[in-house]
């Protein structure tokens, strides 16, 4: 696992969990590298991705 962006390595719960935990560790330490600086920005992120997955998944 040299990249965050590769997860073909995760398979099972326990990969996810090390992988998760590694992001977290990555944005504790990153120096504005994340583009969601905060949960709450992250959170609205993520609630307007899921409400337009559909359009993601058909291209």
């Amino acid at each position: 696992m040299d990249s965050l962006n590769d997860t073909s390595w995760v398979r099972k719960r326990a990969d996810l969990v090390s992988y998760v935990r590694r992001l977290s560790q990555e944005a504790e330490t990153a120096s504005g590298g994340w583009e969601n600086q905060s949960l709450d920005h992250y959170l609205e992120a993520l609630s307007a991705w899921t409400n337009d997955m559909d359009g993601y998944f058909r291209n």
